[in-house]
């Protein structure tokens, strides 16, 4: 498995490219687990109120992608 580099974009791609998802799932919610100390950007379809908090506790950021 692959690390993530926390300077890029997290993204759907980059969880399905490290193993961390598995290929073909549509859409993917990020939970809070654990304890995160990087600055992140993530963007994906979205996010527990308790994640988002703690990427943004980081300086880090969250997109919630749109759905169509």
């Amino acid at each position: 498995k692959k690390k993530i580099n926390p300077k890029e974009e997290i993204n759907e791609e980059t969880l399905n490219s490290t193993g961390i998802v598995r290929k073909g799932v549509d859409g993917i919610r990020l939970l809070a687990k654990g304890e995160l100390k990087t600055k992140i950007k993530v963007k994906l379809t979205a996010a527990s109120k308790s994640a988002v908090l703690a990427i943004e506790k980081n300086g880090g950021t969250f997109v919630k992608l749109s759905s169509n």
